[in-house]
């Protein structure tokens, strides 16, 4: 049933005034919407303005989006009024948005904003006419971080296929995890940015586009997606492999090995010209589904439309309510020292570096921190060190929130490209867990050892994933700081392991009881 139909009312004497408000109610509960989700917003826009990387398309995408609406309202002139049987999507998103707020999940949050953007125009035009905006507002969606996810499975599955294709031209070659080595001539590492995840995108997004533009219809649509996808991943499993074979004929000599990000997008470009003759095809054999028509003009009763638009407004200021953080900024702040006779370890002098074999943890924003390198002294000799050293490290966060938690995409335990795992393993400290890495330098060879745990609401934690579900039982115990200890060891004449073992039992009661001291 339309709205013309449930009301019976025809526009004839509607005022100018009523008839602006109702045609601004669905951009009005949106601004609510983007007032609500500030931060998010905020930090996804400061990835787009960080050039050359996957999110970089972000801007063009946002004028890309606007210009698209634009186009469908003048076609459509959409008519408001409320259709409270999209109350319950809407409602479930905030919801799922206010939870990643209070496990601080930023993708829970940035999943959220753009269909709390579309939601908020299905429920003043319904599906009838919200239906023509679904790809100009969802196409956002591309430019938003969540794709992060996908970024690790795609660097694998490169460096599998491209595993295949030097096997399948006689090129021997070694694979240890996201490393291929060319014995004796040189090692590639399949990194972030060779995962393939801006062709992944930028294939996903001109394929949305190019159907929207020519109006074609829903499964020719999904046809040229799935081309899309399929040529933008070929053309980096083809980029990869050719660069590795020009660096096994060439011994590492061509410039192509060290400068081939041109390279890479003129093999996408060609990649996707068999797409784009695809979309030819479909257009000229009755692919699209022609213009969307005009509404019919209706007046809608005030009472039912701004009578929904106070509930929608409602449920959005109680969900900001619930965060506490309306346009609140996530910026970097200048983090304070923990106590410094924290770190400090009998029988052990501090050393004026804050590196160990050139590694120290990567955390981003912290509210307080402490890092100390230590090397051990021998026996009675209180002067002369065994030659093994040690890094403690401890980070905390007050308040988690965005841009600011112990566990986020950008905080790193280690940088990938100086490190290689090899070994992982769990320390049980006084009955608390505990994790292990064994670390391979990649350019020495040489081995760290590291032991590290989240104190999250007055717990122990072992793994990332561990430490975000305790977020969520830490909050019925009225606390939302987060800490991580960290320690890394080097120790060429021991069993490393023990001796991590027993520093870390000693380091976790000193640090757990000064932690609960501070935030309990």
């Amino acid at each position: 049933m339309n709205p013309q139909e449930a009301t019976g009312v025809s526009d004839s004497g509607e005022s100018p005034m009523i008839s602006v408000a109702g045609a601004m109610a669905p951009f009005l509960v949106m601004a609510t919407v983007l007032c609500l989700a500030w931060s998010t917003v905020e930090n996804v826009v400061g990835r787009w303005l960080v050039f050359e990387q996957a999110y970089s398309q972000g801007l063009l995408l946002l004028a890309v989006s606007v210009a698209l609406c634009a186009r469908q309202y003048r076609r459509i002139r959409p008519q408001s009024d409320f259709y409270p049987g999209w109350l319950g999507p809407f409602a479930a998103g905030l919801l799922i948005y206010v939870g990643g707020d209070l496990l601080v999940v930023q993708a829970f949050q940035q999943l959220m904003v753009v269909p709390l953007l579309w939601l908020s125009l299905a429920l003043f035009w319904g599906w009838r006419q919200a239906r023509w905006f679904l790809v100009p507002v969802g196409v956002l969606f591309f430019a938003f971080p969540v794709w992060e996810a996908l970024r690790l499975p795609l660097q694998f599955l490169t460096t599998a296929v491209t595993e295949f294709a030097l096997s399948a031209i006689d090129i021997h070659a070694v694979v240890e995890g996201l490393f291929v080595t060319l014995p004796g001539i040189g090692a590639f590492e399949v990194a972030r940015g060779c995962s393939g995840l801006n062709y992944f995108l930028v294939g996903l997004t001109i394929a949305f586009l190019y159907g929207e533009v020519l109006g074609l219809r829903w499964p020719r649509r999904a046809l040229i997606v799935v081309m899309a996808l399929l040529m933008s991943l070929l053309a980096n499993w083809v980029r990869v492999s050719v660069i590795i074979y020009v660096g096994h004929e060439s011994e590492m000599a061509s410039p192509l090995v060290r400068n081939h990000a041109t390279f890479g997008w003129v093999v996408f470009a060609v990649a996707l010209v068999p797409v784009f003759l695809v979309v030819r095809w479909l257009e000229q054999n009755d692919g699209t589904h022609g213009a969307p028509e005009r509404a019919m003009a209706y007046r809608a009763a005030p009472a039912r439309l701004w009578g929904g638009w106070v509930v929608t407004v409602a449920l959005v200021v109680a969900a900001e309510l619930v965060t506490g953080e309306p346009w609140q900024s996530a910026q970097a702040m200048t983090a304070r020292t923990h106590d410094k006779g924290l770190l400090k370890q009998e029988g052990w002098v501090p050393l004026y570096q804050s590196n160990l074999m050139g590694w120290r943890p990567v955390m981003s924003n912290p509210d307080a921190r402490s890092l100390l390198t230590l090397a051990r002294l021998r026996g009675a000799d209180s002067s002369a060190s065994d030659r093994t050293r040690l890094l403690a490290g401890l980070y905390s966060y007050d308040h988690q929130r965005q841009g600011a938690e112990v566990i986020q995409w950008s905080n790193r335990l280690y940088d990938v490209e100086q490190f290689t795992p090899v070994e992982r393993f769990r320390l049980n400290s006084g009955g608390a867990p505990f994790s292990g890495v064994t670390l391979r330098d990649n350019g020495t060879g040489k081995r760290l050892h590291l032991s590290y745990g989240y104190f999250v609401g007055g717990h122990w934690e072992a793994t990332e994933f561990d430490a975000k579900v305790a977020q969520l039982t830490a909050l019925f115990q009225g606390r939302r700081d987060a800490s991580l200890m960290i320690l890394g060891m080097t120790c060429p004449d021991c069993a490393v392991r023990d001796t991590l073992a027993d520093i870390t039992s000693q380091y976790r009661e000193r640090v757990e009881d000064y932690l609960n001291r501070q935030y309990r």
